[in-house]
């Protein structure tokens, strides 16, 4: 997880799942379950 904020504070997610990886971006902090394991980053960076 981390926030990025150049106008307007966003929030992106990593996971792993099963081999897969998966990506999102919300204007909106997810409300996770308590059993998920969260890492705040400062920084998410994906390739092009």
């Amino acid at each position: 997880m981390a926030e990025g904020a150049v106008i307007k504070t966003n929030y992106r997610y990593l996971a792993a799942y099963r081999r897969f990886i998966f990506h999102t971006k919300s204007a909106d902090s997810l409300m996770l379950p308590g059993y998920v394991d969260a890492i705040a980053a400062r920084k998410i960076w994906m390739p092009s």
